[in-house]
């Protein structure tokens, strides 16, 4: 179904479900965990106005990297799709932390669920 709708909408696109969009869906996947992940520690928040992460100190952060360094490129990223990768994901990593997860699923409970691919979360790789 996927396939149909598109090439529906873009026609000759030739974008399958394997491998073209389970690739999208797991890269989104891992940017909602790792951000999930952040926003469940102390000394982290989320401005839902700039859609960046928040951290109180360079200690903080500086500490979490250590432990998690594949989050290293979003401490200046903008996360512009964050309240629909949690329409998506939220289910897969809720544990009843996380006010901000929380609060956008309260917020988006009835919304329908349409991830624009080409407006995928951009991560600056040079910070």
């Amino acid at each position: 179904m996927a396939e149909a709708k598109m090439e529906e909408k873009f026609p000759g696109c030739g974008i399958k479900v394997k491998p073209h969009i389970e690739s999208a869906m797991k890269r989104l996947r891992t940017i909602y965990a790792i951000v999930y992940d952040m926003l469940n520690q102390s000394g982290f928040g989320w401005n839902d106005e700039t859609k960046m992460i928040i951290v109180d100190s360079d200690d903080v952060w500086n500490e979490y990297i250590k432990r998690h360094p594949n989050a290293k490129d979003y401490r200046n990223a903008q996360i512009l799709l964050l309240d629909k990768l949690v329409l998506a994901f939220g289910k897969d990593r809720a544990t009843g932390k996380g006010a901000v997860v929380e609060q956008l699923e309260e917020e988006n409970n009835n919304d329908e669920v349409e991830i624009d691919l080409i407006e995928s979360p951009s991560v600056n790789q040079s910070q």
